[in-house]
């Protein structure tokens, strides 16, 4: 139980750490524009 519930966390954090990624991206390509 403890480890799926870690691995879910880090799960979620990985999701969030690639959407930050997809944003920074977005703003990267808009000011090249």
């Amino acid at each position: 139980h403890g480890i799926r519930g870690c691995k879910k966390v880090s799960t979620e954090k990985a999701q969030e750490f690639k959407r930050l990624q997809d944003h920074a991206d977005e703003i990267h390509n808009k000011k090249k524009t």
